[in-house]
């Protein structure tokens, strides 16, 4: 490629920009984004974990030890017991002891002013590290109930209620798979949920911009002056800023609605805060960012370049249709690409949570086209090391590089045809990467 295949981007990005914001609809989808963003956080706290319903234990055999310092508890190991069997957590779980070899055992160390919580887990007795994980969770957060269930209400209670409890997770044995909490799974949830919603609405609005440019004889006018490479670069930036700005006025309605909220709660002015929902969905969910704070801004890179990947090919489907009536057929491409990626990290987080090999992580994480759904939420989570995603990064340039003097090619080929939708198979021969077979298209 040469420098003169890029001259007169900006325009083309400038022209495509002003058009798009000239649309009613662009502009009525704003308001209501901003609405939507600002009572999310009432909708938010009102399915809120406060009124979700208590699960049940995933183990099915449970052993239970207490020391106090270097001596066995009995009468708090019975307590633990009674309280356990008592409560609607463990209603289907049987409490045996260490020899009957269970799912999980759970060892409480009485140390002077805290309490130690051990669940060692066996993961050939089909209990994984997610489900084990769970387990110590719940028994962290619901320690000061057993704690006041078991002392009454009374001087010692509150001693023992203040004391901080330590849990940790521990294997019989080594494992090769790496598993997520559950916490760690909805925040990659989340994250592909928000990339889906980014990437259909986006991706539709490209190849309509091409296919309506084309259409109106616009882009023949622009031809003139400017390269296929420099359109199509300024068309798909375009529109990545008008979701960019769209995204924009999403998160700061969503910031106002939760302040005004929050403060409308507590009767005064709270200042700017997240809803209680989200703090507890992320709260020791991301020790990634505390090992490494460069992992955020690579991540946002990373997400900004996957976008800029798909919306490249998302172009490329408005190039190879004439008509926006045909827009549908042509995005069967873009359609099924977006949907086999996506769903390709929702599996992968949805298998996680039973363990997975270190290597799909890897390879999802680096694969251009996946690396967008996969490689934020386990960079987050610490699963994957900051120079994974910097590698993933270096790929998706590469990737763009190519998909971009390919769209290219395809793009000033077609400009003038006005046939049915191009087939795929078509394609490789027209865009200028390999022999040129597709003249038989413009007849």
């Amino acid at each position: 490629m040469r420098r003169s295949d890029f001259q007169g981007w900006k325009k083309i990005y400038g022209f495509t920009l002003r058009q798009q914001w000239k649309s009613k609809t662009a502009r009525i989808m704003t308001v209501v984004f901003l609405l939507a963003a600002l009572f999310a956080p009432v909708l938010m706290d009102l399915f809120s974990d406060e009124h979700e319903t208590v699960g049940s234990c995933p183990a099915e055999t449970i052993s239970v030890a207490v020391q106090n310092g270097e001596t066995e508890d009995g009468a708090m190991q019975t307590s633990l017991v009674q309280w356990m069997k008592e409560t609607e957590y463990f209603k289907e779980t049987d409490l045996v002891s260490a020899e009957e070899k269970p799912q999980a055992a759970v060892a409480v160390t009485v140390q002077p002013g805290s309490y130690e919580i051990g669940v060692t887990f066996d993961p050939e007795c089909d209990l994984s590290r997610g489900e084990a994980q769970e387990l110590a969770d719940y028994l962290e957060q619901n320690w000061k109930r057993y704690l006041v269930s078991a002392n009454g209400l009374s001087p010692d209670t509150l001693g023992a209620v203040s004391q901080p409890v330590t849990v940790n997770v521990e294997a019989l044995e080594d494992s090769q798979n790496e598993a997520i909490s559950q916490a760690e799974y909805w925040i990659s949830y989340t994250l592909i949920m928000v990339l889906i919603l980014i990437l259909s609405v986006g991706g539709e609005s490209v190849s309509a911009s091409v296919v309506m440019e084309k259409s109106s004889k616009v882009v023949e006018l622009l031809m003139t002056s400017v390269k296929p490479m420099a359109i199509v670069l300024g068309k798909v930036l375009a529109m990545i800023t008008y979701l960019l700005i769209q995204f924009a006025v999403v998160i700061a309605g969503f910031f106002v609605g939760s302040t005004v909220y929050d403060s409308v709660k507590a009767g005064s002015f709270q200042g700017i805060r997240l809803p209680e929902v989200l703090h507890t969905i992320t709260d020791g969910a991301l020790p990634g960012i505390a090992q490494n704070w460069l992992v955020v801004p690579a991540v946002i890179v990373l997400c900004l370049l996957g976008i800029l990947l798909f919306s490249i090919v998302a172009a490329l489907s408005g190039a190879t249709v004439s008509r926006i009536e045909e827009l549908a057929e042509g995005s069967k491409i873009y359609v099924i690409l977006l949907m086999i990626c996506a769903y390709a990290g929702l599996m992968l987080s949805i298998t996680a949570m039973d363990g997975i090999s270190p290597a799909l992580i890897y390879a999802a994480s680096l694969f251009p086209f996946t690396s967008v759904f996969v490689a934020p939420a386990y960079a987050f989570s610490g699963k994957i090391s900051i120079w994974i995603v910097l590698l993933a990064i270096v790929l998706l340039i590469a990737a763009i590089w190519l998909a971009l003097r390919f769209v290219a090619g395809v793009y000033g080929y077609l400009l003038y045809y006005k046939g049915s939708p191009v087939k795929f198979k078509q394609l490789w021969k027209i865009s200028g990467f390999g022999k040129r077979g597709g003249g038989d298209l413009h007849e």
